[in-house]
């Protein structure tokens, strides 16, 4: 039992130095800080811009009276609107910004082209690929929402990707030593990379430190986090590690977030916290989108071709319309057209401009 523990302490050494006089929680991540650019940032210390939403902000919004559509899962913009998996109804869904109206091309099921509870849904310039977890594969539909094709070589939760590559989770439970895998998008057989270590080995507890928030665009700008921990990693187009932001906030104190400690799997024990980054979107034009529950921060490249926060956003619905309680919780950035900025609760899909 000795001989266990001193291994398991040598794998996951807290709180090693580094050239930074940054703490770093696991040995593993030594390198994201001693390997690249690195910068701290105190959330507190961005002034909070306050964004009006009222009626003409609202693109689409769920009535369960009108049409019994209940909870916005998995939402994506492409060309002909928007494609949004209801949690209730469980069918894929098209929004059509010129109809006003939410058409179902996907029912739930097991046979070719239905669903069973979406986890993910992305495109590329052909196709829409969804994340059929219940199903336990990815359905691939065409850009007129046609049924193409079902993967089943390869399955995941979360995925991104562009006409080059698919980048998705490698999984939490089966032992692979990196938690993000990116491959051929024409060939799920070729792995491009592998990326972030896992913290927790198999047998010990809390697996969901092994939990990765990530995004990636279109020109191959790749961003990942580690649920439980506050940082963000920013690789380059050959998927290297470029820039580590730590981030710091005083409402991270008072979260419960995870304690970062491992231990061996207790039979029945239940391990609990909450994640101080709820999600990330990096758009098109290069722009990180950070979700901290209530609020939106937004980085984007300085003169060094580093990123930097510039925003830290709250909405602020104006409209006696809206339900003001959806707005608190939980906001992600969906996409951009150049202009406006996309953006879903568990109600609402609405847009801001910058």
């Amino acid at each position: 039992m000795k001989f266990y523990y001193i291994v398991l302490v040598l794998y996951l050494m807290n709180c090693t130095s580094n050239n930074n006089d940054i703490e770093v929680p696991f040995k593993q991540l030594e390198p994201f800080i001693n390997e690249v650019n690195v910068s701290s940032v105190n959330i507190d210390d961005i002034p909070i811009t306050e964004i009006n939403i009222d009626a003409k902000n609202i693109l689409f919004y769920l009535d369960e009276e009108v049409d019994s559509l209940t909870t916005l899962g998995s939402v994506i913009k492409v060309t002909n609107g928007f494609v949004f998996y209801d949690l209730g109804t469980k069918r894929l869904y098209n929004y059509s910004t010129e109809g006003k109206e939410a058409k179902p091309f996907a029912n739930e099921g097991r046979g070719p082209g239905e669903v069973n509870n979406v986890r993910h849904i992305d495109e590329n310039s052909e196709y829409i690929y969804v994340s059929d977890s219940g199903n336990r594969r990815i359905n691939i539909y065409d850009q007129q929402l046609n049924f193409f094709r079902t993967e089943t070589e390869i399955y995941s939760n979360e995925f991104y990707v562009n006409d080059s590559f698919f980048v998705s989770e490698n999984s939490l439970y089966n032992g692979a030593r990196d938690l993000i895998i990116v491959k051929e998008i024409d060939d799920f057989n070729i792995n491009k990379a592998t990326l972030m270590p896992r913290l927790v080995p198999l047998g010990y507890q809390p697996r969901s430190l092994n939990g990765t928030h990530f995004s990636f665009n279109d020109n191959n700008v790749l961003v990942t986090a580690y649920s439980a921990i506050p940082w963000i990693f920013i690789f380059d187009d050959q998927f290297e590690p470029k820039q580590t932001i730590v981030f710091s906030k005083s409402s991270f104190d008072t979260l419960n977030t995870w304690q970062l400690k491992i231990e061996k799997e207790v039979m029945g024990k239940s391990y609990f916290g909450r994640n101080p980054i709820t999600n990330i979107k990096v758009v098109d034009n290069g722009d990180i989108f950070i979700g901290l529950r209530n609020e939106l921060l937004v980085l984007s490249k300085n003169k060094s071709d580093m990123y930097e926060p510039v925003k830290r956003l709250v909405f602020n619905p104006t409209s006696e319309s809206i339900d003001q309680k959806y707005f608190g919780i939980y906001n992600k950035v969906i996409g951009s057209d150049g202009e406006r900025v996309f953006i879903h609760n568990y109600n609402y899909l609405f847009w801001i401009n910058l």
